[in-house]
């Protein structure tokens, strides 16, 4: 993704996601800097939000939610940035988490 075009689509799709039909090209990283990275950015921002992901067949929708939840779950970067929204592997943890702050 070390592209000056895909790198001004991403911060494009960033500065205004919603409101457009992106009528890119296959193979331009369409479905990873907005279905991936952008599902990934909404969470981050709102935890509390609820994401569908749709596709004109089932087991793409579900590849890309193991997709965003394995990144999620495993991207340690994340989980040190974002301490208070991820707890990485250990679900345990965001159970208790959970129990403890009354939710």
């Amino acid at each position: 993704m070390l592209h000056p075009w895909i790198y001004a689509r991403t911060r494009e799709v960033e500065a205004s996601p919603n409101g457009h039909l992106d009528l890119w090209s296959r193979g331009h990283y369409k479905s990873s800097i907005i279905t991936f990275g952008l599902t990934i950015q909404n969470i981050l921002q709102n935890p509390d939000v609820t994401v569908g992901i749709f596709s004109h067949t089932r087991p793409i929708a579900k590849a890309f939610l193991r997709q965003i939840m394995r990144e999620l779950e495993g991207n340690i970067v994340l989980h040190q940035t974002f301490p208070d929204i991820l707890w990485g592997k250990d679900v345990r943890q965001a159970q208790s988490g959970l129990k403890t702050t009354g939710l």
